[in-house]
């Protein structure tokens, strides 16, 4: 389907006449002509006709690709999706975005993206922080000299903020937080961008031994934000938490147990060894 058709078929299931949608915004004659793509439309045009006919534009995206997303969509939302990723998957992802960018050499937020991925993929193989840092450092500059950012930036920054110092991850979860409250009345509810810009920061604190500190920020998190998370997300935070506590010598068992309940519900038994071995390896070695 194309624009025109698209429109057309929303107004009908809609039950409305062109004259309907038409009125205050064109003539009944231009949006017709539209209808039939013998006409194209402007945004100051579009956008008044969707919400007349009560349609959010990412919806009417949707529908224009077939009840489906496109590549690139695709390609963001698994990136966005993304929380605790295997090797395999994060060669998978990659070589789904380099496909893309075949024919798409230009997009710069799906160019991020690749960076993102090699960056994992060398952490994983190779345990070489450092390199991976430095193979992001380029994507925190772009965003820095921005005046604003928007939603996909907010996730770009949330999925490399584990990989900076304590200190410039505090001020990138400062200043995204600073940012996120201009989307307080946003339709969509982003109050988990928060939770999430938090639990990566408790990495950090968790690596300079500042037990005390994290403990009251993943307290902070789960009292203001909890509801809003994926159980994965959640079942991460349970266990930094118990992280905390065992370094504190207070009771942890109970968090442990939390998490393991967690993901025994929701069947991501994976992700429960993963993070039952990062709880192994980080009270032992740390």
């Amino acid at each position: 389907m194309n624009i025109g058709t698209t429109l057309q078929r929303i107004r009908q299931s809609r039950q409305l006449t062109q004259a309907n949608i038409a009125e205050n915004i064109m003539t009944q004659g231009a949006y017709s002509k539209i209808e039939k793509s013998q006409l194209s439309i402007n945004l100051d045009q579009f956008i008044p006709l969707i919400i007349k006919m009560n349609i959010h534009l990412q919806e009417f995206s949707y529908i224009l690709n077939g009840y489906q997303l496109s590549e690139r969509e695709t390609l963001i939302k698994t990136f966005t999706s993304l929380e605790i990723a295997n090797i395999h998957d994060l060669h998978q992802m990659l070589k789904a975005v380099q496909d893309y960018l075949v024919n798409n050499p230009e997009d710069q937020y799906i160019l991020f993206l690749q960076i993102i991925y090699e960056a994992f993929i060398i952490l994983q193989q190779e345990n070489d922080l450092e390199k991976s840092r430095q193979m992001v450092v380029p994507i925190w500059r772009q965003l820095q000299i921005l005046d604003d950012w928007y939603m996909n930036d907010f996730e770009l920054l949330n999925a490399i903020l584990f990989l900076f110092p304590l200190e410039v991850a505090i001020e990138m979860t400062k200043t995204a937080e600073r940012r996120l409250e201009k989307y307080t009345d946003f339709p969509y509810d982003v109050s988990y961008l928060h939770a999430y810009f938090r639990i990566d920061l408790s990495f950090h604190y968790i690596e300079m031994r500042l037990f005390e500190e994290c403990l009251t920020l993943l307290e902070e998190t789960e009292h203001k934000f909890l509801h809003k998370m994926q159980p994965k997300i959640a079942a991460i935070l349970f266990e930094r938490k118990a992280i905390c506590l065992f370094y504190l010598q207070r009771s942890y068992e109970v968090e442990l147990k939390k998490m393991e309940q967690l993901l025994t519900i929701y069947k991501h038994e994976d992700t429960n060894e993963l993070l039952l071995k990062e709880f192994n390896l980080l009270t032992r070695n740390l």
